[in-house]
């Protein structure tokens, strides 16, 4: 769980959950609806600065982190623990 503010608006609260590992027979059997998402795909850390913001990226990194040392669930504050 991950909340931030900005002076003048109000409080935003971001779940970010973990769905596992996926293995490629799964990742293939994955279908969109097309009138919501019109495309996925799977990218590694590196990538993510060009693709998101850098309080999401603080969020998704945090999230990695946990995930890989055990020591989630996590609250965190504009991506910070």
């Amino acid at each position: 769980m991950n909340w931030s503010h900005k002076p003048g608006r109000p409080a935003r609260i971001r779940f970010l959950y973990d769905g596992g590992v996926l293995d490629a027979a799964v990742l293939a059997r994955i279908r969109l609806n097309p009138t919501e998402l019109t495309e996925w795909r799977t990218v590694t850390p590196a990538e993510l600065p060009a693709l998101v913001k850098p309080a999401l990226r603080r969020q998704i990194t945090a999230c990695l982190t946990a995930r890989a040392t055990g020591t989630g669930p996590l609250e965190l504050h504009a991506g910070r623990p």
